[in-house]
């Protein structure tokens, strides 16, 4: 996931992933430079994942040599984590790419070292919590219930939804076209699909629609994804389930065979879209500024995530829907 300098017990350590062969090679360069200096003995390799151990009275000859070759700034550089995750299925993940290539360019452009490849993995919780998140993508719950003690506000992508002002969006409950059940009303007592409870678009949206969507279905399914909820009600695992609206244009668009087999019973009241956030507040005004630039682009990735534009929407505005929360403290 990047390199970290690590301290313990009086050695240091440099970590490294080994998708990142430049920097491999740079660090086994400054290896063979230290042998000529006389530090024979000293095992420096980095391949795939490597820990190098350097005694402490070494540390400042080190970042000294390693200024020379640009190494410290690599490692900074690295240590950068960017991740857009929300959006980020199969059929897209090549936009996306292509999304953010295009604002790191912007942040090189202006000193800041960005990473040029996206953060990718399962455990998104724990890195929109790292402290080197440079920009990460986040849902609206986690957000205005725990990330906000430390994330900063960078703004939203608008995908010019529908009945949404810019920035925001809703979701809607869907169910199999063939069920005769028009109302939401009729669907009590149903079952009813969702990615997880944290999730504003999948879950939160509807349980303050209905006031308690525990209460109201009679079953609750949990799914792991949108994609899956969808499943889910297409093969009669359940019977209803939320999607976004981005998603749901998303499945329409590419999934179409699973989307004719669906209907829209209701849509949910507009809110804040998902929050784009930063760790460190000295990057705010730089990411930002990157952000608007390579949005306001003509990116053909652009048109393929349908982005239309970039909003900035106000931390109050997302922690007005805290009060709903049932987990609310």
């Amino acid at each position: 996931m990047g390199a970290q300098i690590k301290v313990k017990n009086c050695l240091i350590f440099f970590l490294f992933s080994g998708h990142n062969r430049k920097t491999c090679n740079r660090l086994n360069s400054l290896h063979h430079r230290w042998l000529a200096g006389g530090l024979a003995g000293w095992q420096i390799k980095c391949e795939a994942v490597d820990i190098v151990p350097l005694t402490t009275g070494l540390v400042q000859g080190v970042r000294r040599q390693a200024d020379q070759i640009g190494f410290i700034s690599e490692l900074q550089r690295m240590t950068m984590i960017a991740c857009l995750p929300m959006y980020d299925r199969p059929e897209l993940r090549e936009a996306t790419d292509a999304l953010w290539y295009a604002i790191a360019k912007k942040l090189l452009e202006i000193g800041i070292d960005a990473p040029t490849v996206l953060t990718r993995g399962d455990d998104y919780p724990t890195l929109w919590q790292q402290p080197d998140l440079l920009l990460g993508m986040t849902c609206g719950k986690p957000y205005r219930t725990t990330l906000f003690h430390d994330a900063h506000l960078i703004g939203n992508f608008d995908y010019g939804l529908p009945d949404c002002s810019p920035g925001h969006y809703q979701s809607h409950i869907v169910a199999r076209r063939e069920d005769p059940r028009e109302t939401l009303d009729e669907f009590v007592t149903a079952s009813f699909a969702f990615n997880e409870r944290n999730s504003e678009s999948g879950f939160c949206c509807v349980d303050r629609l209905l006031g308690g969507a525990d209460v109201f279905f009679a079953q609750m399914c949990q799914s792991g994804s949108h994609q899956s909820s969808l499943m889910m009600v297409a093969d009669k695992s359940a019977d209803c389930a939320a999607i976004d609206a981005v998603t749901w244009r998303y499945v329409m668009q590419s999934h179409s065979d699973l989307a004719a087999t669906l209907k829209i019973v209701k849509s949910t009241a507009p809110v804040p879209g998902l929050p784009l956030i930063t760790n460190k507040a000295e990057w705010v005004a730089p990411v930002r500024s990157s952000v608007k630039a390579a949005v306001s682009q003509d990116l053909a990735a652009l048109g393929r995530l349908q982005i239309r534009g970039f909003v900035t929407i106000g931390h109050d505005k997302f922690m007005s829907l805290r009060q709903y929360d049932h987990d609310a403290g």
